[in-house]
């Protein structure tokens, strides 16, 4: 089944989606935008698309628990 992801709206995921359910999408986003050794450039190792998926849970989960 597919997970509902609101476009990667951190307000609209902090309000349909428990930290639970935003904590479960990490590894997913990390596992699809992950980048090879040799398409590495400097300390990143997701695709700019992850960082920015990555940083739009992140935000959501931050809004849930403060």
């Amino acid at each position: 089944m597919r997970q509902r992801t609101y476009g990667y709206d951190p307000v609209k995921m902090s309000r349909n989606m428990t930290v639970a359910e935003l904590e479960a999408m990490l590894p997913t986003v990390k596992d699809e935008h992950t980048l090879s050794a040799d398409q590495r450039n400097g300390i990143n190792m997701l695709d700019k698309k992850g960082m920015w998926k990555t940083d739009q849970v992140t935000w959501a989960i931050y809004y849930l628990t403060k």
